[in-house]
């Protein structure tokens, strides 16, 4: 397994055994599964530590929703993803400059991959002031013709997985 956060998010004291011990225990196979955890942003670093010091108990459970939206997060949040799976979906889509996140786990859906949740606190992320320019936002650097160009390509890409969801009006 592969846990993916920001190299300035701290991950909670606890989080990344309770995920193994989830997996062994309770998934016949790994491969087909994904997940994350409730992460809160902040901006005030001592207080992050404060909290991803804290001793939390992880319960994790799969999503039972059939919606989309409560099974797609941001990459930064605690993420959890099998190299197996990671490697049958063919990875984060290169070409894709914003919204790849958001491709990539409409792939894991559409690989039959079952999203799994902690709804406890598993990360902080930081919200702030990151001290440079090149530390902005990614999908700042695009204009809107081309986030929408990119946005285009996931939706032409992944209409099968999102015609499954009557809220996901394309």
């Amino acid at each position: 397994m592969a846990l993916v956060l920001d190299d300035d998010d701290p991950i909670a004291v606890g989080y990344w055994q309770a995920v193994a011990r989830y997996i062994d225990a309770r998934l016949q196979s790994a491969n087909l599964a994904y997940g994350f955890c409730q992460a809160s942003p902040l901006s005030d670093r001592a207080e992050m530590q404060r909290i991803a010091a804290a001793r939390t108990s992880f319960h994790i459970r799969p999503h039972e929703t059939t919606s989309l939206k409560p099974k797609l997060a941001v990459l930064g949040v605690g993420f959890w993803v099998s190299k197996a799976l990671f490697q049958m979906v063919g990875g984060i889509n290169k070409e894709l400059r914003t919204n790849e996140d958001t491709d990539f786990y409409l792939k894991l859906l559409s690989a039959g991959a079952r999203c799994h949740h902690t709804p406890s606190q598993g990360a902080v992320i930081f919200q702030g002031d990151h001290g440079t320019a090149a530390a902005n936002s990614t999908t700042k650097h695009y204009g809107p013709a081309q986030r929408a160009r990119y946005f285009k390509q996931i939706v032409d890409t992944q209409a099968e997985i999102l015609a499954t969801d009557s809220k996901a009006e394309v």
